[in-house]
């Protein structure tokens, strides 16, 4: 039975690279943006609610955000993906309910959990893409929990 180290691990152990770590690796601060969307009832099928700025360096913990509406309605409102203006699914494209009250833990892609992406040249714009059957009721809130790692 052999030990394999990891890629981190192989640094952490060498004596001539243990000091080359990148300190976001071992650790970083967590920071968490709370935003509300109050629902106007304009809201449609396709719409794209543009929620926060994410900054340069940050990298979003996507299996912790967060989704909770106060029955925000429509016969079928969902959030059908999260992501950014590359790629309008980065995050998730599993469908968030918004017709009933509720929080819900956002269900990540695959692909940004084996590789997650930092913001590296600008910030990124975090998008929701709304699907379903509309209107929802007017003055209902939607609520983002997001957190994410902030530059060290």
């Amino acid at each position: 039975m052999a030990d394999i180290n990891t890629a981190l691990r192989a640094i952490q152990i060498a004596p001539t690279l243990g000091s080359r770590l990148k300190g976001r690796e071992l650790t970083a601060a967590i920071m968490v943006a709370m935003v509300t969307h109050t629902v106007t009832a304009a809201e449609a099928a396709a719409d794209v609610l543009n929620i926060i700025d994410l900054p340069v360096g940050c990298q979003l913990l996507t299996d912790q955000v967060k989704i909770s509406n106060d029955a925000a309605g429509g016969t079928a409102a969902v959030i059908s993906k999260l992501g950014d203006a590359t790629d309008d699914d980065r995050y998730s494209a599993t469908n968030v309910a918004l017709t009933a009250a509720g929080i819900v833990t956002v269900t990540p892609t695959n692909a940004i959990m084996v590789t997650p992406y930092r913001i590296e040249l600008a910030n990124v714009t975090l998008k929701a893409t709304l699907a379903g059957t509309f209107p929802m009721t007017a003055g209902k809130k939607i609520t983002f929990q997001i957190p994410y790692l902030a530059q060290v």
